[in-house]
């Protein structure tokens, strides 16, 4: 896998995108896991993977694969909370 975050930046920054797809792409919980870690490194001043990779003109396949897991991981997050949001509205409800 990766040694460092730098091993995932030096990814996005050849512009590496089929080596990207497989290792950071591959499941939704690699991605949440890589994604944490380079939102959680104080030099990256609070930059997420997404602002990494569009920095660099990423096939549109990448982004919308990513913008798929962060969905994929933000419901997965709510439902283990016990929590439904009504559309539009996004009131929250409590399950009984």
């Amino acid at each position: 896998m990766f040694q460092s975050i730098g091993d995932i930046l030096e990814l996005i920054v050849n512009q590496n995108w089929e080596s990207f797809r497989h290792n950071v792409l591959s499941s939704p919980d690699i991605f949440r896991h890589l994604a944490s870690a380079v939102s959680s490194c104080s030099q990256l001043n609070g930059m997420t993977l997404l602002h990494a990779i569009v920095k660099y003109d990423p096939p549109l396949e990448i982004v919308a694969r990513m913008l798929n897991f962060v969905l994929i991981c933000r419901l997965l997050q709510i439902a283990s909370a016990g929590l439904l949001f009504t559309w539009p509205l996004g009131r929250e409800l409590r399950r009984r």
